[in-house]
């Protein structure tokens, strides 16, 4: 009874078939159960064995995942930085006086002597747009008293400093009353490219309209 309890105690008897039967029974008791024993334990150390490649496997498929959200993560990163480094504030700002009309060279032609250019009135409430290769971009503004303006826009991620003062245009729209009223209807005075870099920072690029405004060619 002994045999039988620690056969059932280990969980042998659906083991034992066939010829292992008649081993089993020609072997004495202490002979069966030092075999049941080892079978036992090696059964054990094969479960063991498994469990642990279970384990591995999943640390193994944990940090994996972990891996992939660590290098997800990384690109977010930099493409952040990336972004802050060239998506910014663009803003431009100058100052809009009355073209010269018709060329006057303000010469005497009597006594042939130059007579001293007045200065050049301010455009006052002009409307103000800016455009990078004629695309509106930013809101309108309007210049003031003196005929100063800053308009703000987002800078382009693809576009460089060199580039963006290259491609971007300031376009004045003076009201009829501007200049004494001596501009042809719906005028549009255009900034002369390129705009000058006043300073350049990470976030921010400030340009300025330095070589002033003409009117469109005819």
């Amino acid at each position: 009874m002994t045999v039988a309890w620690k056969i059932d105690d280990m969980g042998l008897v659906p083991r034992i078939d066939g010829p292992r039967v008649f081993t089993a029974l020609r072997m004495k008791e202490k002979r069966f159960l030092e075999a049941a024993s080892m079978y036992s334990f090696i059964s054990s150390y094969k479960k063991l064995k498994l469990d642990l490649l279970q384990i591995n496997i999943y640390n193994i498929m944990a940090m994996k995942s972990m891996i992939t959200l660590l290098i997800t993560l990384l690109v977010v990163v930099f493409v952040a930085q990336e972004a802050k480094a060239t998506v910014g504030v663009v803003s431009v700002t100058g100052t809009v006086v009355c073209p010269v009309i018709n060329g006057s060279t303000n010469i005497n032609t009597t006594t042939n002597v130059t007579i001293p250019t007045p200065p050049r009135l301010p455009v006052v409430n002009g409307s103000v747009q800016a455009t990078i290769l004629d695309v509106p971009v930013g809101a309108m503004v309007r210049t003031d008293g003196l005929g100063r303006f800053a308009v703000t826009f987002v800078r382009p991620v693809l576009r460089s400093v060199e580039n963006l003062r290259q491609v971007t245009t300031i376009n004045v729209t003076p009201p009829p009353t501007a200049c004494n009223s001596t501009l042809p209807p719906n005028t549009v005075l255009r900034s002369i490219p390129p705009l000058q870099v006043v300073s350049q920072f990470i976030l921010s690029v400030q340009l300025n309209t330095t070589a002033g405004f003409q009117l469109p060619a005819v």
